[in-house]
């Protein structure tokens, strides 16, 4: 919604966001587009299913933070059965598609845990809640699987692709997700509530499109676009632009990187009577979107000065330290600071 106190941050100038109620209608409008999919067949849910993805990136347009990873990978999905409705795709082709976003889901997830930021801090955080039910002994054994988790999801992703490999790689999913759930869920750290049913809907998913499916895809027959613009698009985005995210040239929300401990990190310094305070920008997004900021310096930046910068008085001196991606070996980070004088023309955009 529009109506929040964390700042809104347009990827590109465009005019004011949707006042209220405006911005209730349209989401009401996309809530009805998905249950009209969910309900109708054919050429009418296959309308309605590629109309919601451009319902999605409008408000995307309208605010950056909206521009989560299972948003990014729903809508392509939802286009890919969209053209598939209304007669444009063929359905094996839909499918494969969708295996496409699916597999190299994994692999590129995988390959962003590849740190020691992960083994440091994500992993022995994720396996808090079951370590607590194990008794001690047990912490020495698990905390090594940290190195084995990147193997293991790469392999599942890379598997998802072969026919002979399949059913282990859909096996390792389904018991991925189920780690997840409890170490995130309710009954873990009762963290980051929505991607709970990202987590069900991905094993769906991978029980759909994988374990037993009529046409048994080859490797050769999910890579191939065969002509199909849509497919070639899926490729392009999902298969090869995440390798650009090494380099800093694609964004990690774009790349499968999340809980991987590889990602930009914001935090603002303020002073008040107790002296110096730091507040994360992820956590105070949790807060009160329930969703992390979108972890990308740029965006850091303009919700500094949005919210900060404009809201903040002068005597508490804000200022926004980013700490970059951590180095793959040691998991040390730079960091950049800034004053609201360096933020103010960015936060104007």
């Amino acid at each position: 919604m529009s109506d929040r106190p964390y700042p809104l941050v347009p990827p590109i100038g465009i005019g004011p966001s949707l006042p209220y109620p405006a911005d209730h209608i349209f989401f009401a409008l996309l809530v009805a587009l998905l249950v009209g999919v969910a309900l109708l067949r054919w050429r009418v849910a296959g309308s309605l299913a590629l109309t919601a993805p451009v319902l999605a990136a409008f408000f995307v347009l309208q605010d950056i933070s909206r521009l989560q990873p299972w948003l990014y990978q729903y809508s392509f999905m939802l286009a890919a059965v969209g053209l598939s409705g209304i007669g444009r795709l063929d359905a094996h082709k839909a499918l494969n598609a969708c295996r496409l976003i699916i597999a190299f889901t994994y692999f590129w997830s995988g390959l962003q845990k590849a740190n020691a930021s992960f083994a440091k801090d994500d992993y022995p955080w994720l396996l808090e809640p079951l370590l607590a039910r194990l008794p001690p002994a047990a912490e020495p054994l698990l905390l090594p699987g940290a190195y084995a988790v990147p193997v293991v999801e790469v392999a599942i992703g890379l598997g998802l692709l072969g026919r002979r490999t399949r059913k282990p790689a859909v096996v390792g999913a389904l018991l991925m997700h189920v780690f997840i759930l409890f170490a995130i869920g309710p009954f873990g750290h009762d963290w980051n509530s929505v991607v709970w049913p990202w987590n069900l809907a991905m094993i769906a998913f991978v029980l759909i499109l994988f374990w037993r499916p009529p046409d048994e895809p080859s490797l050769t027959t999910i890579l191939r676009p065969r002509g199909s613009v849509c497919h070639a698009a899926i490729l392009v985005l999902f298969a090869f632009m995440p390798a650009l995210n090494f380099f800093g040239l694609w964004d990690s929300y774009l790349s499968s990187s999340l809980y991987s401990g590889r990602t930009e990190k914001g935090y603002v310094w303020t002073l008040d009577g107790g002296g110096l305070r730091a507040m994360s920008i992820d956590r105070v997004a949790l807060n009160e979107m329930n969703l992390p900021g979108y972890p990308e310096e740029r965006v850091y930046k303009k919700v500094f000065a949005k919210r900060w910068c404009e809201e903040t008085s002068a005597s508490a001196l804000p200022v926004l330290a980013v700490h970059s991606m951590p180095e793959i070996f040691s998991g040390e980070r730079s960091v950049k600071y800034y004053r609201c004088e360096d933020v103010r023309a960015v936060g104007a955009e």
